[in-house]
């Protein structure tokens, strides 16, 4: 009986984990032409205590994308070829909590005839349309140094792209390319509710207390009369 009651008593007073997804943020910046974009996120709300944040999840969803033309400046016949290198995005939060995407883009080729002395068109020119890496997902956790994740400022998201699409040739030419980095952001907050008594819980305790007190209480043997 008196381990049924510890353990009802366990029960009421126990802590569940549980968590709370942000709605996720669109970002649009290119690559190299100015700053980084930032996302800001509400900060996690402990309920005056009642919530203990145990970690925060940054996912990120991003694809890298350039519009890209060549031209053939030599007077023989030219392969032009659109490349990648080093293609990332770079989502940072407080407490040092980052997510990295990195791309992979497959070469694209395309023949192109001797220069013709007639910029931008004809069959020493290529347009090679917009083009896009492979999209990539990211998520990052982080179980430390959370504090910048509460309190009443909004909780910076900085995002960075990076990268170079480039075209390489058999001989001279020129390229032009406009990146860009696309996608999405969320934060995921992981908390623990804070154990507090409930009324049910304390009366199971006092009466487990009184059975163990009744238990240990000295019995008196009965005398028989003479």
């Amino acid at each position: 009986m008196l381990r049924l009651l510890v353990v009802l008593s366990g029960i009421a007073l126990g802590a569940w984990g549980a968590f709370i997804d942000l709605p996720a943020q669109d970002f649009s910046l290119g690559v190299g032409d100015g700053p980084e974009a930032t996302l800001t996120f509400a900060p996690f709300d402990d309920l005056n205590g009642a919530r203990r944040l145990a970690a925060v999840t940054l996912s990120l969803d991003a694809a890298l994308g350039a519009a890209a033309t060549a031209e053939n400046l030599s007077d023989q016949p030219n392969t032009l070829t659109l490349r990648l290198l080093d293609g990332r995005v770079l989502a940072s939060a407080p407490g040092s909590l980052a997510a990295d995407a990195v791309f992979s883009f497959a070469p694209v080729a395309a023949a192109v005839a001797p220069a013709d002395g007639t910029p931008g068109s004809g069959p020493d020119y290529h347009d090679f349309g917009t083009v896009s890496a492979a999209p990539s997902t990211v998520n990052a956790t982080l179980t430390s140094n959370l504090s910048g994740f509460m309190g009443p400022d909004a909780v910076p998201v900085v995002l960075d792209a990076g990268g170079i699409f480039f075209v390489s040739g058999t001989a001279d030419h020129t390229y032009t390319t406009n990146v860009t980095a696309t996608g999405s952001a969320a934060l995921r907050y992981t908390y623990d509710v804070v154990p507090t008594p409930e009324p049910s819980g304390v009366l199971l305790l006092w009466l487990g207390a009184l059975l163990v007190l009744w238990h240990r209480q000295p019995r008196r043997e009965a005398v028989p009369a003479v």
